[in-house]
């Protein structure tokens, strides 16, 4: 893993998304255990933020509203996504996903 082009991409999302740049409005009750997981809306763009804070392989049970719509993972080269029903995430994984 390049950490120099990882820190470069969440600099990048957050100079361009003032959703990024600011605290939730309203936690959502999302978070489990291993999964730290929240949404940030903003005036151009809607952001679903999940992380696996475990040293192990976490499941996260998507929101339906996020389920079928195309996504960018923001963090990662704005790699394209869309949701099924269960998210699995590697060890520490994280994305930050904007819907597009």
């Amino acid at each position: 893993m390049d950490l120099r082009k990882l820190y470069i991409s969440l600099l990048r999302a957050y100079a361009d998304n003032a959703a990024l740049r600011t605290l939730p409005q309203q936690a959502q009750e999302m978070s489990t255990d291993d999964i730290l997981a929240y949404e940030k809306h903003g005036e151009s763009a809607d952001f679903l933020v999940v992380v696996n804070v475990r040293n192990d392989i976490a499941r996260f049970n998507v929101p339906d509203a996020w389920r079928g719509k195309k996504l960018a993972d923001v963090a990662h080269d704005n790699a394209p996504l869309v949701l099924a029903e269960t998210l699995v995430l590697a060890p520490y994984q994280y994305l930050v996903l904007q819907a597009k």
